[in-house]
């Protein structure tokens, strides 16, 4: 969605890296988990006590789960990588970073991690805001629909709502909109996290 690169040859990379992936890491590992529980089994051992991730648990559950698709376990491998790269999952490590900034030059500031959470709860979600996974959100119009600027956007046509332009808003976040502040005020009715969630 988000490169200016032919889509075909986009796609092409994406998959020369999954195949990359599931060769080098996916296979050996599944393999490892299918030979121990293989050997656990025949030992007449409770398989289920192998089951402490997430390969483990679906070769033990192989059976009356998802004995008919091959390809669901990469899938769900890959999507578990996805999740932890490109959405708010990262949150949590970007506002510790933030924040060691914030107290570089607010020192006093630092002793409220113990003693206001509402400081803490206005950090994230000012972290949040500065943290937006996908660039933009992308959709295309299944009829014209005309906008409340007077925009018409035609069916078929595609349109990108974009985050980082938006989360530094100046009307809605204030002054230096792109800087980190957890004691920012925002305008009324405005979520303090932006549109970190869309």
């Amino acid at each position: 969605d988000w490169s200016l690169d032919d889509k075909d040859a986009v796609l092409a990379r994406g998959h020369a890296a999954r195949d990359e992936f599931q060769r080098e890491f996916f296979e050996p590992s599944l393999e490892r988990r299918k030979r121990r529980i293989a050997e656990a089994r025949a030992r007449g051992e409770n398989v289920d006590a192998l089951a402490t991730d997430m390969l483990s648990l679906m070769v033990v559950h192989r059976e009356d789960t998802w004995k008919s698709d091959d390809m669901l376990l990469l899938r769900e491998v890959n999507g578990f990588i996805t999740g932890s790269t490109q959405t708010t999952a990262n949150g949590f490590i970007s506002l510790a970073l933030r924040l060691e900034r914030w107290f570089d030059k607010h020192p006093e500031d630092r002793a409220l991690i113990d003693t206001d959470p509402e400081f803490l709860r206005r950090a994230a979600f000012e972290s949040l805001r500065l943290t937006v996974a996908p660039p933009a959100r992308i959709r295309t119009a299944t009829e014209d629909v005309t906008l409340s600027s007077g925009r018409t956007i035609k069916a078929g046509q595609s349109v990108a709502m974009y985050f980082v332009p938006a989360n530094m808003n100046e009307d809605r976040f204030g002054e230096l909109a792109e800087e980190f502040n957890p004691r920012r005020n925002v305008a009324d009715g405005v979520p303090p996290w932006g549109i970190a969630f869309g």
